[in-house]
């Protein structure tokens, strides 16, 4: 079973500058794809094509789900110095994540527990 798909239209690879753009951010996440090879990515390299993708698309407010999961710390790194450029250049980032993510200047809201959390048998044992 193959997991390609069907050829990318012409009219979607017509544009050479968007090819560029779109190759020159794949550099900068450090990754390299070819010939459909995105199709199988997987862990940090998928991740790093989601955001590769986020980039891609240009947009002022990005809107971001757990960005961290599945990054090693290099890639962490790569997530944190893409928002800051992407604020840098007037661009807004919401976050929402479990794990640590430096953004300067970041306002920090911490939701409480959506249910109170019960009291279980290992709380009840000497510590």
């Amino acid at each position: 079973m193959s997991l390609r798909g069907p050829p990318l239209p012409r009219l979607l690879l017509s544009n050479v500058s968007c090819m560029r753009n779109a190759q020159q951010i794949l550099r900068h996440t450090n990754i390299s794809i070819h010939d459909g090879g995105a199709l199988v990515l997987t862990g940090a390299n998928g991740k790093r094509l989601q955001l590769a993708r986020v980039m891609a698309m240009d947009r002022p407010i990005w809107l971001l789900d757990e960005p961290s999961v599945a990054l090693d710390d290099e890639g962490v790194r790569l997530l944190e110095q893409m928002i800051a450029d992407h604020r840098s250049q007037g661009g807004i980032a919401i976050v929402a994540t479990h794990l640590p993510i430096q953004i300067e200047d970041a306002v920090i809201l911490r939701l409480p527990p959506r249910f109170p959390r019960r009291i279980t048998l290992v709380d009840m044992l000497p510590h």
